[in-house]
């Protein structure tokens, strides 16, 4: 959104983002392509949310790691005991293994890659595996085989390496952006280990039990629920990404939910989360926000937000994961790179509670 581009320049993104929610409506995607050639005509915005600055931020620390080659780092996980990161590329097929103690990556390739296969929304079909890494050989990652539809949860048996595909219950989107659902964030309850995702553009929650399998879904208190996690308690925390929200979930309580509208600090607009994670020590919740340059946590005890500010213009990041010693990391990866200041992609790490005095030291802070 940087410059202005013709019919054509965003013909690529709205065919993409179409076949993403199996919307194959022609008339809609020519309007939207208009509405984006109308819309974006290198004007500044004339708005700017004014972020307070909370006495948290006296206390953190970001770290950034540069990823190159990249084009979209999508998803990052810290090994709990090593703290070695690792990042899946969404276009390029491979793996990035990153040690934040020397900044160096590592870069593993996919040994059946189809790589930049999402250039001007090409849509590879029969693609869709479970990739295993040994972290130790840096073999892989292999994949096995699962063909899926779009409306199916699959367990995996890690020993057989089986999977059983479980059918949801068919269900008519909002309409909004599709009539077609998109099941999209998944986790475990830590108390019964039921399965529990959400289904994007259907405003859905369901339950799989882990016995019987049986299926039980329930209307969200927010729009468009995206990613979710639960808290060691077994509270189910899901982010609304359509109106900027935050639910709690108490599904021991018959779904019993509270809802939090993220502060936008500028009226008129709104901000977008995409996911959240659940800081394992601390139990506050971390959300990356995708408007505005910042990083959003939530202390559930006080109820309230404390927004961090990124380092750099054009940041989309996408799962929160956390180190050993209680970092706070997400790739960041805007489509297409050059999006991001710079034009290099990366993983960042937030510490929340950096002592300068103890990094001197050589020793990590706990």
């Amino acid at each position: 959104t940087r410059h202005p581009g013709d019919a054509d320049y965003w013909l690529g993104t709205i065919l993409r983002m179409h076949r993403m929610y199996r919307n194959f409506d022609e008339e809609l995607r020519d309007r939207r392509v208009e509405v984006l050639v109308e819309g974006f005509k290198d004007e500044p915005l004339m708005l700017r949310p004014e972020f307070p600055i909370d006495p948290e931020l006296e206390k953190a620390k970001i770290y950034e790691y540069a990823i190159t080659p990249a084009y979209v780092p999508h998803d990052a996980i810290i090994h709990p005991e090593t703290g070695i990161i690792y990042t899946v590329d969404q276009s390029f097929d491979h793996m990035v293994v990153t040690d934040p103690e020397t900044g160096d990556s590592e870069y593993i390739q996919q040994s059946d890659s189809m790589a930049m296969k999402f250039h001007r929304g090409t849509p590879i079909l029969n693609n869709d595996d479970l990739g295993e890494l040994d972290p130790e050989q840096r073999k892989g990652p292999h994949s096995m085989s699962m063909g899926l539809g779009s409306e199916h949860v699959a367990r995996l048996d890690p020993v057989t390496g089986l999977f059983t595909v479980i059918d949801l219950p068919s269900r008519i989107g909002n309409g909004v952006l599709s009539e077609a659902t998109q099941p999209y964030g998944i986790d475990v309850n830590p108390l019964d280990d039921s399965v529990w995702y959400s289904r994007l553009f259907a405003d859905t929650i369901g339950r799989i039990d882990p016995i019987t399998l049986e299926i039980t879904e329930y209307d969200t208190p927010v729009r468009g629920p995206r990613r979710m996690r639960f808290d060691d308690a077994g509270i189910l925390w899901v982010t609304g990404n359509s109106e900027g929200e935050l639910a709690r979930i108490d599904v021991s309580k018959d779904f019993e939910s509270k809802v939090y509208i993220m502060p936008s600090f500028a009226e008129n607009i709104r901000v977008a989360p995409y996911a959240l994670g659940v800081h394992p020590l601390t139990q506050d919740i971390w959300i990356n926000e995708n408007m505005t340059d910042r990083i959003y946590r939530f202390i559930p005890d006080e109820e309230r937000f404390v927004v961090y500010p990124m380092p750099l213009t054009g940041t989309y990041t996408r799962d929160m994961t956390f180190s050993p010693d209680g970092q706070v990391c997400s790739s960041n990866n805007p489509i297409p790179p050059a999006a991001l200041e710079g034009g290099v992609l990366e993983i960042f790490c937030i510490d929340p509670y950096y002592d300068a005095a103890v990094e001197a030291e050589g020793v990590a802070v706990k």
